[in-house]
């Protein structure tokens, strides 16, 4: 198994759910209520299109491991992930905020399928359940750095600050696949 491997893979899991707790589930709301005084049940469809969109993708995610690697995709994820996070703030409707909300599923849809198919397929058989017993620790202390990190964020730099942050580390986080997960295909085994 290769430790690099498996530790950039980690530190996406980790990168990932920062975003995704840190950033989308909690300030996403926020800054939906702060621009637009949404209504609860506004907000909430708001972010189930993210939740459609995800599912949407990973129902493609076949065809497109056909033509992409895995890291590929996850790199993508990544753009698309600091995409969402800088268009987010311009946005001036509800409608035009479904715009980055689908763009954010999207790189879920992505990113998790894409970066599970990796991390199953590096790990030996008799590792595998440990392995991702791991991640999804890892992935947990994500969820939880995520709003604690952007919280303090949010107390020094407001709301826009989160957002810029937030896709600073979609960069960081592009860098970490690309310098970390192998350029082939890799298939389960």
């Amino acid at each position: 198994m290769a430790k690099r491997e498996v530790l950039g893979l980690f530190s996406i899991s980790v990168g990932t759910f920062i975003l995704l707790y840190g950033v989308f589930l909690i300030y996403f709301p926020i800054l939906m209520d702060h621009l637009f005084q949404a209504t609860p049940l506004v907000i909430g469809l708001v972010i189930s299109a993210a939740s459609l969109s995800t599912a949407a993708t990973a129902l493609q995610l076949g065809r497109l491991t056909a033509k992409y690697s895995e890291r590929t995709l996850i790199k993508t994820a990544f753009i698309l992930y600091g995409l969402t996070l800088v268009l987010v703030p311009f946005m001036h409707t509800i409608r035009t905020i479904l715009i980055p909300t689908i763009i954010f599923g999207v790189a879920q849809g992505l990113n998790i399928p894409s970066l599970q198919t990796l991390l199953t397929s590096l790990a030996p058989m008799n590792q595998r359940a440990a392995i991702l017993s791991l991640n999804g620790t890892v992935l947990r202390l994500g969820q939880t750095l995520g709003p604690l990190m952007m919280g303090l964020v949010y107390a020094g730099w407001q709301l826009n600050g989160v957002f810029i942050v937030g896709a600073g580390l979609a960069l960081i986080m592009f860098f970490v696949v690309s310098f970390t997960l192998p350029a082939r295909k890799t298939r389960s085994a």
